[in-house]
């Protein structure tokens, strides 16, 4: 979205692994005569290749390789702003430590954090919060064990402020690969992006 030819690119990395960058699309909004807005479905996402791909086809590196690939396709040599939300937080740093030469700004939407046990620490307030707002009638005290998408709009209020922002959404904003998300999860294991901070040179904003 935008001018091919602007001078600033913004990539946005949506989250998951496995959703798409469709929940992301009104920041296509920011799209100007000088500012190209870019928006790509992650591997085995969206409108991604879903065939069968093995668990190292989703091993850090070959996420970084698909962005290096979709940043040189709309910006060439240029450096490019890179928002990350949520696991697309992650695939942000990890290219920012890989290629710290492309990447003119960082910024962090509900990012996952840069070390395993910060993540843990995380899932586990976001497991209290769904269960307070369980308590209070907000989400179902049953949840769907089969069907991840079921699950995750179940679970969305946990992730807001106030619960009631949420009436209106469309109930199609989501799409996920479920298979996405243990595959790569697996591949990556235990990281600790802290030590590999001192690669990071762009300016960030979280």
């Amino acid at each position: 979205a935008g001018n091919p030819e602007a001078n600033e690119v913004l990539i946005t990395l949506h989250g998951g692994p496995g959703l798409s960058h469709r929940y992301l699309r009104d920041l296509e909004q920011l799209a100007t005569s000088d500012l190209l807005v870019v928006s790509y479905d992650q591997r085995a996402s969206g409108l991604s290749s879903r065939s069968a791909q093995p668990e190292n086809d989703f091993a850090p590196s070959t996420y970084v390789q698909d962005l290096d690939a979709v940043r040189q396709a709309v910006a060439g040599q240029k450096r490019v702003h890179l928002l990350g939300h949520s696991w697309g937080g992650y695939v942000a740093m990890v290219y920012a430590i890989t290629h710290p030469e492309y990447v003119g700004s960082l910024l962090f939407v509900d990012s996952v954090p840069p070390t395993t046990a910060d993540f843990q620490a995380g899932m586990q307030r976001c497991q209290q919060r769904v269960q307070e707002l369980q308590q209070k009638g907000i989400i179902a005290k049953e949840l769907s064990t089969t069907d991840k998408l079921e699950y995750l709009q179940q679970i969305i209020p946990a992730y807001v402020y106030s619960p009631e922002m949420l009436s209106g959404l469309p109930g199609n904003t989501f799409e996920i690969n479920p298979e996405a998300e243990p595959k790569t999860w697996n591949a990556i294991g235990n990281y600790d992006l802290i030590r590999r901070k001192s690669l990071l040179s762009p300016p960030s904003l979280a």
